[in-house]
């Protein structure tokens, strides 16, 4: 969509916002300013703002997403973590009822403990839909 004069000076501000804090120099924010004035599209407004957080110019809605605002990427261990470890929750507790009880009954409680704060760490790190 083209750009209005109004959004061009919500762009500005923003620009003006950005050199305030210190994350503009005066030429960058010059060269910024300069080409927001000659911007005829939403568009061309993204490679302006790429590399600065918030504020944005509202023209920019849905087209722009700040770096800090990226969706992280997940690591293997982020996708293998939650579901190994209430597998291997599950094993134990197999592995303690079966083998070491019968053999063993006062240890319930020593094996207990780690049982339960592994599954509370497993539930804990499991991502939230």
């Amino acid at each position: 969509m083209r750009l209005s004069d109004a959004e061009r000076q919500d762009a500005l501000d923003a620009l003006a916002e950005h050199m305030s804090t210190g994350r503009l120099d005066v030429e960058e924010f010059s060269n910024r300013a300069d080409r927001v004035g000659t911007a005829g599209m939403r568009s061309d407004l993204v490679p302006i703002f790429a590399d600065l957080p918030h504020p944005h110019p509202a023209a920019l809605g849905a087209l722009a997403r700040p770096a800090g605002d990226a969706p992280e990427k997940r690591t293997i261990s982020d996708r293998i973590v939650p579901r190994t470890v209430p597998i291997a929750t599950v094993a134990a507790v197999a592995f303690v009822s079966v083998v070491l009880l019968p053999i063993a009954p006062s240890l319930k409680l020593v094996f207990l403990l780690p049982l339960v704060v592994a599954l509370l760490l497993g539930l804990a790190r499991r991502p939230r839909r």
